[in-house]
This record gives C-alpha cells, structure tokens and sequence, in this order.
C-alpha cells in the first residue's frame, strides 16, 4: 500500500493519546479510506485527540467531504477533541471552518502550530 499520509501518535505520556496526521496535498477518496482505516489500527480502539495538519492541502471536493463526514461521524465517539493547524493562508483558514461544519465537526480548535496543539491539549485535557 502506498504511504499517502503522514499520521503518527504525538504523544502517549498525557493522559490520552494524541495523533497527529498531515494530509497530502491531493486527496481522494480512496485515501481518506486509508486514512481513517489507519487511524482506527494505531488507535487500537482508544479514545483521543487529533491534530490535523492541512497545511499543505488544497480544500477536498464535494465527494471526498461526504466520505470525511461519514467516516468522521463512525469515529466520533472515540476523538476526544479536534484540532487544526492550516499554516499562514488565511483564505484556508476561512475553507477549513466552513469544511469543519458541512463535515459535521461543530467544535475545532485552529492552532498556529502543531506544537501549539499539543501543548493546548497537555494544558487543557
């Protein structure tokens, strides 16, 4: 299988396992499959926190959102907070809160970093 993400767990040392995943700069469905299908092997059924890297992403289509909401909504239960670092490109900024509701994520918190994140998360979980 090709490697089309880069996900891997940030921290084990808090409370609760945070993972972290860097989104390619293309995505399709097939890879968001991938991803989530991933995301519940390293998990290994633990709840936790994401950290999303969409910093080097463009903005998904109508039909990879509808396999994010889908396969957010399965998981929902397990993630225990969701955050998003998308870098110094404010109009990304914009796309990924309106992204965030049409998937079904009400609650994100936007980081200007991933070290930020898991430092929120270390402070606040």
């Amino acid at each position: 299988m090709k490697a089309v993400h880069q996900i891997y767990i940030a921290s084990e040392s808090s409370k609760d396992l945070v993972i972290v995943f860097k989104e390619s700069k293309k995505t399709s469905t097939s890879q968001v499959n991938e991803y989530f299908d991933y995301l519940d092997s390293i998990s290994q059924n633990n709840n936790f926190h994401l950290i999303m890297d969409l910093s080097d992403t463009s903005p998904p289509t109508a039909e990879i959102r509808a396999v994010l909401r889908d396969r957010f909504k399965a998981m929902e239960s397990r993630i225990i907070s969701y955050h998003v670092y998308v870098g110094k490109n404010f109009l990304l900024k914009v796309a990924v809160k309106f992204v965030g509701a049409s998937i079904g994520l009400g609650s994100f918190k936007l980081h200007n970093s991933i070290d930020q994140a898991k430092k929120y998360i270390d402070e606040n979980f």
